[in-house]
C-alpha cells in the first residue's frame, strides 16, 4: 500500500512539474504573439498579465522542484526513486 503511494506520488509530480512548464511555454507564445499583433496593428496591446502568469507558473514548477528535492533527502528516498522509475518504464497497452 505504501509503495503505491509513493507511486502514485511520483507520477503526480512529474505530470505536474512537466504540465506546468509547457503551459507557460504556452504563455509565452500568447505573450509574444499579442506584441507582435500590436506592432502590426500600431495599437497598443497588453501582453503582460500573460507573461505574469509565465513566471508564475515557472515559480510553482521550481516549488516542486524543491519539494522532489526535499523529499529526495528523506528516509523514503529510495523507494520515491524505485517508484518514479517504475512510472518512467511504464507504457501503457
Amino acid at each position: 500500500m505504501k509503495e503505491d503511494g509513493l507511486s502514485a506520488f511520483a507520477l503526480h509530480t512529474v505530470t505536474t512539474i512537466a504540465m506546468m512548464e509547457s503551459l507557460a511555454v504556452q504563455y509565452d507564445k500568447m505573450a509574444e504573439e499579442i506584441t507582435n499583433m500590436s506592432l502590426m496593428i500600431g495599437e497598443p496591446m497588453d501582453a503582460e498579465p500573460l507573461e505574469a502568469t509565465a513566471i508564475s507558473l515557472r515559480e510553482m514548477k521550481q516549488n516542486q522542484m524543491q519539494q522532489v528535492a526535499d523529499f529526495a533527502e528523506s528516509d523514503t528516498m529510495v523507494e520515491f526513486l524505485d517508484a518514479m522509475k517504475l512510472h518512467c518504464m511504464w507504457v501503457p497497452k
